[in-house]
């Protein structure tokens, strides 16, 4: 992973952007705060974020197990609301 973190930050840079990659589990509210904290200082603030972390489950119904249900949800739903708490908490005080 840390191969398309290297790659992708120098085409951003290499075209005049700015970027800071960030491996964080979205389900630990801490991980997502210090990441946030740390993106906020090194720019100033947060303008864009790209959240691409997600969890799917190529099964059926009845073979998804409540354990994959609640995993896919902690990072898909959970996981997404977090960022964008923590943005619009920072962004409104």
């Amino acid at each position: 992973m840390k191969k398309y973190f290297v790659y992708f930050y120098h085409l951003v840079e290499k075209a005049g952007g700015k970027c800071l990659p960030c491996v964080v589990d979205v389900r630990d509210e801490e991980q997502v705060t210090k990441a946030f904290e740390t993106a906020a200082k090194k720019f100033g603030g947060i303008d864009i974020l790209i959240n691409n972390a997600s969890a799917i489950s190529l099964t059926d119904t009845p073979s998804t197990t409540m354990k994959r249900y609640d995993l896919m949800h902690s990072i898909n739903a959970r996981g997404s609301y977090l960022w964008y708490r923590i943005i619009t908490l920072e962004n409104v005080s």
